[in-house]
C-alpha cells in the first residue's frame, strides 16, 4: 500500500516540474517572439525602462515581505500568549488543589459510612411483576 502512495507521490512532483519547465519556457519562448521583431531603439528604451522600475520593484518586494514577517511573528506571539494563559491557569488548578489538601480539616469533621450491598443501611431490592393484579395502578385498564 506504501509503495502505490508513494509512486503517486513521485508522479505528481515530475509532474509538477515538468509543468513548472513548460510555464517557465513557454513565458521565456513568448518575450523572444516578442522582442526579436524590435528594432534597437525601441529594446534600448524597453532596457532603460525596466532598469528604472528595478529599484521600485525591489522596495515594493521588501515592504511586503517584511510586512508578511511582522504578521507572522503576530501570528506566533498571538499562539505562545495562548499557551502561556492555558499554562497559567492550569498551574493555577494545581496550586489551589495543593493549598486546599494542606489545610487542616475543621475540627468535628463528619464521617461519611457508604452502604455496602446488602448490608446495613442497604435497601432491599422488592421484586414484583409489574402487572401483578391487586397492586394499584396495574388494575386499571387503559383502552388506547
Amino acid at each position: 500500500m506504501e509503495s502505490k502512495d508513494l509512486s503517486k507521490e513521485l508522479l505528481s512532483i515530475l509532474l509538477a516540474i515538468v509543468g513548472g519547465i513548460v510555464l517557465v519556457g513557454g513565458i521565456f519562448y513568448g518575450l523572444w517572439r516578442i522582442f526579436a521583431g524590435l528594432p534597437h531603439g525601441q529594446l534600448a528604451i524597453w532596457a532603460m525602462v525596466a532598469t528604472l522600475l528595478l529599484p521600485v520593484v525591489g522596495l515594493t518586494g521588501y515592504r511586503l515581505g517584511k510586512r508578511a514577517a511582522e504578521e507572522h511573528v503576530a501570528g506566533l506571539q498571538a499562539g505562545v500568549q495562548a499557551t502561556v494563559d492555558v499554562a497559567k491557569q492550569v498551574t493555577d488548578i494545581k496550586v489551589g488543589a495543593a493549598q486546599q489538601l494542606r489545610r487542616k480539616p475543621a475540627q468535628g469533621s463528619v464521617n461519611v459510612f457508604f452502604p455496602v450491598p446488602g448490608g446495613p443501611g442497604w435497601p432491599t431490592p422488592v421484586i414484583h411483576r409489574a402487572l401483578e393484579p391487586g397492586r394499584g395502578e396495574a388494575d386499571e385498564m387503559v383502552e388506547l
